[in-house]
């Protein structure tokens, strides 16, 4: 009985340790892709959803978008923020604080869609745009940080600007792609 013990109790520890969770998401310290926020003006309320980042090229112009959603249950909003175009490839943002502003005006230009009213909305983007991104984290495949901004939009037919939010208390962790 005693050789048993000496067989079950190494093979018993190996299998907890063979179980364990691998939190650094191949080589980043994120374990799950997250955003967190408050909105005010046109539309009020706390947003929590799911973050990536994504880089993209076409026809020689090059985009990072870190994208932010709460598709999971049905898709009420979409948030994404914009480096580039540019005609040289982009890397991940070093880790510091870069300006928000409306279409390649400043570091990163920003849409925020609104899904869940009947006729939709849309912030940012063309219309009147300022803020601060931050990065707290970056490596090769994630990045992490902080945000706020003020976006005009909601336009009219003529596309003029109709209305305006607030976004504060950002958060995000993304996983890069």
């Amino acid at each position: 009985m005693k050789n048993i013990s000496w067989i079950i109790l190494p093979l018993a520890c190996l299998f907890l340790v063979g179980c364990s969770s691998d939190d650094d998401n191949g080589g980043g310290p994120i374990s799950d892709p997250n955003v967190s926020f408050t909105i005010a003006g046109d539309i009020e309320g706390e947003k929590t959803g799911l973050a990536s980042a994504l880089f993209t090229e076409s026809a020689g112009s090059y985009i990072l978008n870190i994208s932010m959603s709460d598709a999971a249950g049905g898709q009420t909003y979409s948030l994404s923020f914009f480096m580039g175009p540019s005609d040289e490839e982009i890397e991940v943002p070093e880790p510091g604080d870069y300006t928000i502003a409306t279409t390649n005006a400043g570091d990163f230009w920003v849409v925020y869609t609104e899904f869940d009213i009947e006729d939709g909305r849309e912030y940012g983007s063309i219309w009147e745009t300022s803020g601060t991104l931050t990065i707290t984290a970056s490596g090769d495949n994630f990045i992490e940080g902080e945000f706020e901004f003020e976006a005009a939009g909601n336009p009219d037919d003529a596309l003029e600007a109709q209305g305006s939010i607030t976004v504060t208390n950002g958060e995000f962790s993304a996983e890069v792609f």
